[in-house]
């Protein structure tokens, strides 16, 4: 199935009706969008690359920490320019950069990419400081993101190829959440209704031709 060949209305309003069980050929389907693929498989790689998000310092922030101290990477690149919604004044990356102080990785280990503001941002400005740091030789990135949120990441990835390096190969790390991980979508609403909005998303995107449409 082709993400494009997706009913999406009719999933987003079995996902979004919260009076009623979520049919299971519906979940199923919903698991195949958002998480079949991506599992992080363990491998190492030249960086982590951290997506921003309004709770990046929730649950993407430590996984990448944990990578890290695994020596999976020598280098983080935090990536986010919007806002933190608190009163820090801090944008993600550097709310990201704050807690992985704290967590004990070195500052000299940590790249900061503060322009993006969407998710295609995020993959193009990386791009350039990818480049310039590790003179456009071929990598592994280990992309790390929410795990509902890692096929987009990993579809954005294909789009902008051309930008890379040609034998770069970039690597699912999913920062995994209590409220929108594969197997939560019948228990917790949050995460039907971020499920609901991520698959919108995606199928919306690839129709309009701003991602690559692929079998799922």
């Amino acid at each position: 199935m082709l993400i494009s060949s997706v009913n999406i209305e009719r999933l987003c309003a079995a996902l979004t009706d919260y009076e009623e069980r979520v049919p299971e050929e519906l979940i199923a389907l919903c698991n195949r969008l958002l998480f079949k693929g991506i599992e992080d498989r363990g491998e190492n790689g030249t960086v982590i690359m951290v997506f921003g998000s309004p709770d990046c310092t929730r649950n993407r922030s430590p996984k990448a920490a944990e990578a890290f101290f695994e020596n999976r990477a020598p280098f983080i690149l935090l990536s986010g320019g919007k806002p933190m919604p608190d009163d820090s004044g801090l944008t993600e990356c550097e709310a990201m950069r704050a807690q992985l102080r704290a967590l004990g990785v070195p500052n000299e280990r940590i790249i900061l990419e503060n322009k993006s503001m969407y998710t295609h941002e995020n993959v193009m400005f990386s791009a350039d400081i990818i480049k310039a740091l590790f003179d456009d030789k071929a990598m592994k990135i280990l992309a790390v993101s929410g795990a509902s949120h890692m096929r987009r990441v990993m579809l954005n990835f294909a789009h902008y190829r051309s930008i890379f390096a040609r034998e770069t190969q970039v690597l699912p790390v999913p920062a995994r959440s209590s409220s929108t991980d594969e197997g939560v979508l019948q228990m917790v609403n949050r995460g039907r209704y971020a499920a609901a909005r991520e698959c919108l998303a995606l199928v919306s995107y690839v129709r309009a031709g701003y991602l690559p449409d692929v079998e799922i």
